[in-house]
Formats: C-alpha cells, sequence, structure tokens
C-alpha cells in the first residue's frame, strides 16, 4: 500500500483520515487486518474513519495527559470523543489510566501496559558510594521548554557547591539559550550533545542526581525510571506520573518552583548517605517498575498469538 505521512495536530488528523478512508475503499480487496492500532489519540482520530468503515477494533495508545488551554479545547473534545468511541485504551501509567476514565472511557476498557525499558538499563549495578570524587548532577533529555532544561541549569546555579558538576546532554530549540545560561558555570559545565542510548548507562554511572523538572504532565517519566536503574537519585518537578515512576527513589517539588529544586540538590549533596538510601530503595522501585512493563508486554504478545491461532484454525470461506 502507498506510504501516508501526516504531520501534527488536528488538520493534518483529518487530511490523514481523509487519504485512509480513501485507501481502505481503493484497496479493500488487499487490506487484511483484525484490528485498528494508534500510537495516541491524534492518530486514532484519523483512523477511526477507516476502522468504521471495516468494521474493526481500534485500539489507542495514551501516552500523556491531553491538550491544555483555551485554544486547544476543541482538539481536546474531539480526542475525548476518540477515546470513547475506541474498543479499548492501552494507558502507560495509572496516571494516563486516570485520564482516559476523566475523559468518559469505560474504566474496563483501559489496561495499564507501562513503556519498556531498554534491556541496556537493566545491569542493576548497585549505586556508587561518592566518595571524594564531586557532586554531578544531570540533565539528560530534550532542549525543549515544556521539559524545563532551563530551570534545571537555574536550580544548580543557585546550589552548586564549588566542587559541584553538572552534565548536559541532548538536543532541542532550547539548546543555544540553555547553553549560553550554563556556560557562566565554566569548567563545572560539561556537555555532552546527544548521546547514543547504548552510551547512556555509562554517563548515567557517573551521575549522582538526574533532574527531571518538567513543565508538562509526564505520562511516566521513563527517564528517571532509566536513571534510578543506574543507581542515580531523581530531583524534578511534581508532573504526572513521574513519582509512580521513581517511587522511594525521588525527590519532587512543586512544578515550577526552582529555588526549592536547588535546595533539594543541596540536601542531597550534604548528607551522602541520604544518597545512597535514596538510590538503592529507587533501584529496587524501577527494577519492579521494568519488570512489570515486561511481564506486561509479554502478557500482550502472548494473547495476541493464541488470537492469531485460533484465527489460523477457523476454515477459509471459499469465495
Amino acid at each position: 500500500l502507498p506510504m501516508v505521512r501526516a504531520g501534527a495536530g488536528p488538520v493534518a488528523a483529518a487530511l490523514l483520515a481523509a487519504q485512509l478512508a480513501v485507501l481502505a475503499v481503493r484497496h479493500r480487496d488487499r487490506v487484511a487486518c483484525d484490528v485498528g492500532y494508534a500510537l495516541n489519540p491524534q492518530t486514532a482520530a484519523a483512523l477511526l474513519p477507516l476502522t468504521r468503515l471495516r468494521g474493526l477494533p481500534l485500539v489507542t495508545r495514551l501516552q500523556t495527559d491531553l491538550p491544555r488551554g483555551h485554544l486547544l479545547a476543541p482538539a481536546r473534545w474531539l480526542l475525548r470523543r476518540v477515546m470513547r468511541a475506541a474498543t479499548g485504551v492501552i494507558a502507560i501509567s495509572e496516571f494516563t489510566r486516570s485520564v482516559a476514565v476523566a475523559s468518559g472511557v469505560d474504566p474496563t476498557a483501559v489496561r495499564v501496559l507501562p513503556p519498556a525499558i531498554d534491556p541496556v538499563f537493566g545491569a542493576g549495578q548497585p549505586p556508587r558510594r561518592r566518595g571524594d570524587r564531586p557532586f554531578t548532577v544531570g540533565y539528560l533529555g530534550r532542549m525543549h521548554p515544556e521539559k524545563g532544561p532551563m530551570d534545571a541549569v537555574r536550580a544548580f546555579a543557585n546550589a552548586a557547591g564549588p566542587d559541584w558538576r553538572l552534565v548536559l546532554a541532548g538536543r532541542g530549540p532550547q539548546q543555544d539559550a540553555v547553553l549560553d545560561a550554563a556556560r557562566a558555570l565554566g569548567d563545572r559545565l560539561r556537555w555532552l550533545g546527544m548521546v547514543d542510548r547504548c552510551r547512556l548507562p555509562a554517563v548515567l554511572a557517573h551521575i549522582d542526581v538526574v533532574l527531571v523538572p518538567t513543565l508538562v504532565d509526564e505520562g511516566l517519566g521513563r527517564v528517571a525510571v532509566e536513571a534510578l536503574l543506574c543507581g542515580a537519585v531523581v530531583v524534578g518537578y511534581e508532573s504526572g506520573g513521574l513519582r509512580e515512576a521513581a517511587g522511594p527513589g525521588c525527590a519532587l517539588v512543586t512544578r515550577g518552583d526552582v529555588a526549592a529544586l536547588g535546595a533539594e540538590l543541596a540536601r542531597i549533596a550534604a548528607d551522602p548517605t541520604l544518597t545512597d538510601t535514596m538510590a538503592r530503595s529507587g533501584q529496587r522501585h524501577a527494577a519492579a517498575v521494568a519488570a512489570a512493563s515486561t511481564a506486561a508486554v509479554r502478557d500482550l504478545i502472548a494473547a495476541l498469538v493464541d488470537a492469531g491461532r485460533d484465527r489460523a484454525t477457523q476454515p477459509v470461506p471459499q469465495r
């Protein structure tokens, strides 16, 4: 079938829906599928006409909160209706499950399936004791305003002792502004740019605290789980499913409170025993989250295999 490409937003979703509907009619004798699966409600909005036309169930994944703000109210209304029309919703956390249920989705139609955690983070190395090395703080993620990289730099600058180090890694539209602000730290700054995922555990092995100052609701906060698995502690803002992801290995403050963020860094830096305790309990919690994710994916694959086996044993209708 032809490749269908579309941008983001409700207009793009409407255009994609129209293209898919045309394809469904034009290629109705060539398309054999049993379910429509969308990575998010926006894509589900595009798939809904196609699945209705073909009489197929529609399952959508919900990875974050719905759009906020008065200007996005029509899009939020549409996505809620799409989720209610779907046969099922896969939520990546209890937080996103609550978003789906609050949108009017039948609770029995929502299943929590945490995102898979890359096995490279699952070595389970014990947290490192700091010893005489500098207290090291890291921000590893998108350089985008909604992720709060500027708050990370400001919190570090406000609280940092003379022997602290800040590690920055990632790319995004705010990269230049963040680097300009961080250059005042001088040789206490280490800029890594974009780091390949397979190298992240080695980077995290030298970081005591990972900052997650997200200014929007995180669906789960996979970066927190990955950091905890590598023995770091998480400090960030209260945000959606972040506490669910990090558990006892995190210290979270009110969103946007840079001073409180810095104060938590100072508290943890001053008490290596506290750091060690949080890191160990956080690592156990993250390992449980990762194991639950693996088990959920395994159960889902097994169910799909069983469904496929049942379908294969049914007689093929004669044309």
